[in-house]
């Protein structure tokens, strides 16, 4: 009977994470987020190799360098670009921490990416050097954790949402998730805040652990009743 279970579980593993790169919407999220991440990062590099070798790198640029405009673009709405494997999960989920694989194996591939991009630009900027690595690293692991919870208590079911498209963050607030991007940005701005501290590994490790303790409770979720809320909402019961 546990072997079946397990099969079954990794047959159904497997069509979802086919599922969720051929969704539309993720797909397109994804490839905005990468698409202004990277013009971005090229902008700032011509600009510093014009500016005759300077190596300076604004804040703001450190931003775009780190992981938040991915985990903004796709991390916080996760489960809201693909309703169908929500309420299906909800349905079919006895052990919730399977469904937190599935984010976690999926934001690990996209971080893969982002992370090649991340080392190009310090590269580039000559800026290898460890206070930038552990701000990257450490807003990987804190940035994603944030996103699960987020993804999972509040999910805006939305076909259409881009971060930058402020026409839909105008005439369609409902759809965009303004706590999330904002707890977001504020702990991105924070963790770029204690590199310029002496006590920015202290910090980041405890930030790290404090996010992976708090997958401690994943057991605790009541997931049905999550489904439940999501589904008034979605409905306006």
């Amino acid at each position: 009977e546990r072997i079946r279970k397990s099969s079954r579980w990794s047959f159904w593993k497997k069509n979802v994470y086919t599922s969720i790169f051929l969704n539309k919407n993720l797909f397109t999220t994804i490839s905005y987020g990468f698409f202004f991440k990277g013009m971005w990062l090229l902008v700032a590099i011509l600009g510093m190799t014009e500016a005759s070798g300077s190596n300076g790198v604004s804040r703001v640029t450190w931003q775009f360098a780190s992981p938040l405009i991915l985990f903004l673009y796709t991390g916080i709405n996760f489960f809201g670009y693909s309703k169908n494997l929500f309420f299906t999960s909800a349905i079919r989920e006895t052990n919730f921490r399977n469904l937190a694989s599935l984010f976690f194996a999926t934001i690990g591939i996209i971080m893969i990416v982002d992370s090649m991009l991340f080392w190009g630009f310090i590269w580039a900027a000559d800026q290898i050097q460890w206070v930038h690595i552990l701000f990257y690293y450490t807003s990987v692991v804190v940035l994603a954790v944030i996103s699960f919870w987020v993804a999972i208590y509040n999910p805006i079911f939305t076909d259409n949402f881009l971060f930058f498209d402020f026409g839909i963050i105008k005439n369609r607030g409902k759809d965009f998730n303004f706590w999330g991007v904002g707890l977001l940005v504020l702990v991105s701005f924070i963790l770029d805040e204690i590199r310029y501290t002496d006590y920015q590994l202290i910090i980041s490790i405890a930030g790290v652990f404090a996010a992976l303790m708090s997958l401690y409770y994943l057991k605790e979720v009541d997931y049905f009743k999550i489904a439940r809320s999501a589904f008034s909402r979605m409905h306006n019961l």
